[in-house]
This record gives structure tokens, C-alpha cells and sequence, in this order.
């Protein structure tokens, strides 16, 4: 998918996030607020797809939600949040949103840098 390459093509993590991220929204189809809500723990990923456990809503009440999202290889979700997480990892980062905001220096974002910016979501 030509957006995925794109963010890629300069090999930078604001890249490998948007990818991973634009995979994601297209393989998972959930509402925004479900991918933005989404946090590191609540996502296994397996050799061919991704286990998602997301929080009750006002659909599914009493009712346990876990995703399977399988990989396609046009897709490469796998890999794509293998290399995102991976990145997150090696920040640190091993809890907490799974989406972040990525600097021009290619650090994460710290709570304290979101907090200032007027984020709504700072771990």
C-alpha cells in the first residue's frame, strides 16, 4: 500500500509509527477512539497476526473482546508493529499508549513534553 511505503521511505520511527499505525486502522476497522485508546499491554503479537483485547463499551457490555487480526502480505502488520513496538522498547517504553508522538529527533515524546503540548492522553 503506497501510504505505508511512503511513511517508510525515509527509515525514520515518525515512519515506522505512521505505517504501523495506517496497517493497524486499516486491518482492525475500529472506531478512532478505539485506536487511540489502545495501550501496549492490551496487544500480543503472534508469528502471523495480532491479539487485541479491548476494553468493554457500551455495545458489548459483560462481554470479553478480543481481536484476532491476521496479517496479509500486502498489508505486513506484523512486521510493521514488530518494528514499531520494538522501537518503543528500546526507548523504554513498555506500558502505556501504544500510538505516541514521535519528536524531530526521533525520541518519544515524554509525559511531561505531552502534557505541555496540551495532549489529553499522557500516560
Amino acid at each position: 500500500m503506497p501510504m505505508m511505503e511512503k511513511a517508510e521511505a525515509d527509515d525514520r520511527p515518525i515512519g515506522w509509527r505512521d505505517s504501523a499505525m495506517f496497517a493497524f486502522g486499516y486491518r482492525f476497522l475500529g472506531r478512532s477512539i478505539e485506536d487511540v485508546d489502545l495501550d501496549l499491554e492490551d496487544l500480543t503479537i503472534l508469528g502471523d497476526m495480532l491479539v487485541v483485547w479491548l476494553a468493554e463499551d457500551k455495545t458489548h457490555k459483560d462481554e470479553e473482546q478480543t481481536i484476532y487480526l491476521h496479517d496479509r502480505e500486502d498489508l505486513r502488520l506484523v512486521v510493521r508493529m514488530r518494528r514499531w513496538v520494538g522501537f518503543l522498547t528500546e526507548q523504554g517504553i513498555t506500558t502505556g499508549p501504544l500510538f505516541r508522538e514521535v519528536l524531530r529527533s526521533g525520541k518519544v515524546a515524554s509525559a511531561e513534553t505531552r502534557w505541555k503540548r496540551g495532549a489529553t492522553n499522557c500516560p
